[in-house]
């Protein structure tokens, strides 16, 4: 996965421009650090009450700091996210990804991290397997039973997941394309808790999957239920 680093300015730089400044009192500014904020509050409230429980009782955390990058991409409001979505092209390879919230948690007893994401999926035959299996776990996130890509699909373990849905803008106008929203997590749930992992990160891929869904303008199109009731994985591949 890739490395997280908030973009903040070096405290050696914050002295060296301090310095050439010429100052008379002989102060200078130093970064703040990361706000510690609830987990519906990070992120522009990207998550929901249901999602910040969620991750809340995975971590054992109660505050999260924001981060601002993942690698060199920028972290990007949702609306930002579903303007350049809704641009992209139906012909021609559309960005690989927008990231929509990263975040790590401020217990002192773990250190554990997200990032979300969005991205427009070409799907192949085979990609959405409508079965559970022993690493992952798959879910009929609309409760429909129709395993088709025009209903939500979501799959998960207790690291990452991914939530596909149907969304006739831009690129998703192919008939094979949906819109993605990912999730990778480093040191996730807290030792015991790693079985409630997959149903959790569902729980807040789906509460992005909305917000970016009404965004969007295709909130009814995606068939993603307007609230996500109990989770049942489905049963194992026979």
């Amino acid at each position: 996965m890739r490395q997280y680093r908030r973009s903040l300015p070096s405290v050696a730089l914050a002295l060296a421009l301090s310095a050439c400044s010429g100052s008379s009192e002989g102060t200078e500014d130093t970064p703040s650090p990361p706000q510690a904020l609830p987990a519906t509050a990070i992120c522009g409230g990207v998550l929901n009450t249901a999602a910040g429980d969620a991750l809340e009782g995975l971590t054992s955390s109660s505050t999260y700091s924001e981060i601002d990058e993942v690698g060199s991409e920028d972290v990007v409001t949702v609306a930002a996210a579903a303007a350049e979505l809704k641009a992209s092209p139906r012909t021609g390879k559309p960005k690989t990804r927008a990231y929509l919230c990263a975040a790590q948690a401020e217990d002192e007893h773990t250190s554990g991290s997200i990032q979300l994401s969005a991205r427009w999926v070409e799907l192949r035959p085979g990609d959405q397997d409508w079965a559970s299996d022993d690493h992952w776990s798959v879910y009929d996130v609309s409760g429909a039973g129709k395993k088709t890509t025009r209903y939500p699909y979501a799959s998960a373990s207790s690291l990452s997941g991914r939530l596909e849905f149907h969304c006739p803008k831009g690129a998703g106008e192919n008939e094979d394309t949906v819109l993605g929203v990912d999730m990778m997590s480093f040191r996730l749930a807290r030792s015991g808790r790693e079985e409630q992992a997959p149903e959790a990160i569902v729980r807040l891929m789906y509460s992005v999957a909305v917000k970016l869904a009404t965004d969007m303008g295709c909130l009814e199109e995606s068939r993603l239920p307007r609230t996500l009731g109990e989770l049942n994985p489905l049963p194992l591949a026979k």
